[in-house]
């Protein structure tokens, strides 16, 4: 009598949900690390970190619309809004390699090129100024490209990390309650009663001026925002019946807080940062328009525009217009892009 077979059982599949949120996390995590080293790395670590960036961006944009693409794409509103938004960030996390020209290097300047019109050539014709020049004979093509990397470096870094220290506030303060809670949501609201460009003037006004002092100063003016979204979902969600049934189980307080309330907290969170981005692109261009904001060497689009704003009465209009039509696009591009997503992913909404 032959002994039986033993077969060995495969391991248990992962689920669907599981794995896309993984993969959500590692393009999450790689962008946050890619936007780090771009902002204070120089070198050849910046084209590994642009080609990690752009990748992280696409994955978390698969991740987001998996399942819900012919949703999303309803309208031909939804088109031209997500190629203009991926458009322009190619252009600017690749502005090193695009650019003709490298608009703050003193090599590459010259002064008799200054104020050129648009379509007109450099000294020795060897260049052509396609949107102009600026008085130090800067490229203004250049300027918007690395000017718009500056601009999505900083607002996408600090909307992260802003929306990470309001995830905890939030979840902490749903979570303990109580005299815990209205503390914190005192403090919130002590902060979303103020202008958000007055708390920034004034932490600029304290800070100094520089590229890292605008991150920490956009960080501290947003957090409020996510925290007070984020305590009312988790307030919402912990009353449901699939938290009780944790809890009945005895499942550790971490673990319910972080593999069952924080993710069903997610969606108007995604959300949120998709708008809170282009709010806080308008925000840095603001603050570097009126002198506070990055530094001369590292320039936005509203330093450009504020460079070009004294000669816009003498005709010499593209050093301003230019910058300004470039921020219009991206801010107006990803406003399109989260509208889109508020309505794909909230299904109590309807067109």
């Amino acid at each position: 009598m032959s002994a039986p077979e033993t077969t060995l059982a495969a391991p248990p599949a992962v689920p669907a949900g599981d794995k896309w949120r993984r993969i959500n996390m590692a393009a999450g995590l790689g962008v946050a690390a890619s936007l780090a080293v771009l902002l204070t790395a120089d070198g050849a670590a910046l084209l590994p970190a642009r080609v990690v960036l752009l990748a992280g961006l696409v994955m978390l944009a698969a991740g987001l619309l998996r399942g819900r693409e012919r949703k999303f794409f309803s309208g031909p509103s939804a088109y031209v809004a997500t190629a203009s938004l991926f458009l322009l960030a190619v252009l600017a996390i690749f502005a090193t390699e695009i650019s003709p020209q490298n608009p703050y290097d003193l090599r590459q300047l010259d002064i008799m090129d200054g104020r050129q019109p648009p379509g007109s050539t450099n000294f020795d014709g060897s260049m052509t100024y396609h949107l102009g020049t600026d008085e130090q004979g800067r490229d203004i093509l250049s300027g918007i490209l690395y000017g718009l990397r500056v601009s999505l470096s900083v607002s996408i870094f600090a909307t992260l990390a802003a929306m990470a220290i309001g995830v905890v506030v939030g979840i902490y303060a749903a979570w303990a309650g109580g005299r815990t809670d209205a503390i914190l949501m005192r403090i919130v609201d002590f902060q979303l009663s103020f202008p958000s460009i007055l708390v920034a003037l004034m932490l600029m006004a304290a800070f100094g001026r520089g590229l890292d002092k605008i991150v920490i100063a956009l960080i501290i003016v947003q957090w409020a925002y996510y925290a007070r979204t984020v305590r009312g979902n988790a307030l919402s969600e912990a009353r449901k019946e699939y938290i009780d049934a944790a809890r009945g189980l005895g499942l550790p307080a971490w673990r319910i807080v972080f593999g069952h309330l924080l993710p069903n907290c997610i969606p108007p969170l995604i959300v949120i940062s998709t708008v809170q981005v282009a709010n806080t692109i308008v925000l840095e261009s603001s603050l570097s328009f009126l002198g506070v904001g990055v530094p001369i060497t590292q320039p936005s689009l509203g330093l450009l525009i504020a460079n070009g704003y004294g000669y816009m009465l003498s005709g010499q209009y593209w050093m301003s217009m230019y910058p300004g039509v470039a921020l219009l696009a991206i801010v107006a591009s990803i406003n399109m892009v989260g509208d889109r997503l508020r309505d794909t992913l909230n299904p109590r909404l309807s067109r």
